[in-house]
């Protein structure tokens, strides 16, 4: 049951981490030509990682498994580096506090729009040299509106401020930045770490578990060979003891079957266990 769990567990992560290299090379690719290469690339340098120490047991594969895993996890941090800007750029398009500030800097330029008056510099200097009551009931009315635009346009600015401000804010990860904050380092820095560790950790683990389960598979091989090796050898011995050829002696089955003394030792004592 283990070794099933285990097959199923190793499965997931080399397909999970195939995709990831896919991706990554997806975004890395211009034509369909180059992505397309670039996916076959990505997808023979990351299976090599998790199965090239599985498979082989040569010094070469060492060396060879250690570039398939720098280039795994250059392929990983890629794509996580991607992921990561995609999501920033999500959670500001979907920020409560930005549709909010939208709608508001929408509002005022339509109520902007809405009115055609001059500067106040100009109204007002206008207003101090006008002396007939019409013209200045007029230009009292217009300044009034040029006032409110003024205040509307502040408003305007404050709003631009605090749309980069929030901009800002969504476009940074939480984690990532109360990490900076304790580390004292930027969180550039933070973000590639981590990008980097969960890279190696997901190839390692890959790794291992394929090791460990062709290891198992080969021990089984090995055991169930052995022990049709041993019952052919018995079955052999038994014939020859019983066609005259050889007595039931360590010597004569050693020789028999070209073995070492404790091999004979046991076929002898399967043959007769008195």
């Amino acid at each position: 049951m283990k070794i099933i769990i285990a097959r199923i567990f190793a499965v997931f992560i080399t397909l999970t981490a195939i995709a990831m290299s896919a991706a990554a090379a997806l975004e890395r690719g211009g034509t369909v030509l180059d992505q397309t290469l670039m996916v076959a690339l990505s997808v023979a340098v990351c299976g090599s990682c998790h199965l090239l120490l599985a498979i082989s047991r040569s010094k070469l594969s060492w060396i060879l498994w250690a570039f398939c895993m720098i280039g795994s996890v250059y392929s990983h941090v890629t794509f996580l580096s991607y992921a990561g800007l995609r999501a920033t750029e999500e959670r500001a398009v979907h920020s409560i506090q930005r549709l909010n500030i939208e709608r508001q800097t929408k509002a005022i330029r339509e109520a902007l729009a809405g009115i055609s008056a001059r500067p106040v510099t100009i109204v007002a200097d206008e207003l101090s040299h006008t002396r007939i009551r019409r013209l200045r009931i007029a230009l009292e009315a217009e300044l009034i509106e040029s006032k409110r635009a003024a205040i509307l346009r502040d408003q305007l600015i404050k709003l631009a401020d605090k749309a980069s401000e929030s901009a800002v804010t969504g476009n940074t990860d939480l984690v990532t930045t109360g990490i900076s904050k304790v580390s004292g380092s930027n969180q550039s820095s933070v973000a590639l770490v981590a990008s980097l560790l969960f890279s190696l950790m997901l190839e390692l683990i890959g790794t291992f578990l394929w090791y460990e389960i062709l290891q198992h598979h080969n021990i089984q091989t090995y055991e169930k060979v052995f022990r049709q090796d041993k019952q052919k050898s018995l079955a052999e011995v038994k014939e020859a003891i019983e066609s005259g050829q050889i007595k039931l002696r360590v010597k004569d089955i050693r020789v028999f079957l070209g073995c070492g003394q404790a091999r004979a030792l046991e076929v002898r004592r399967s043959l007769n266990p008195k």
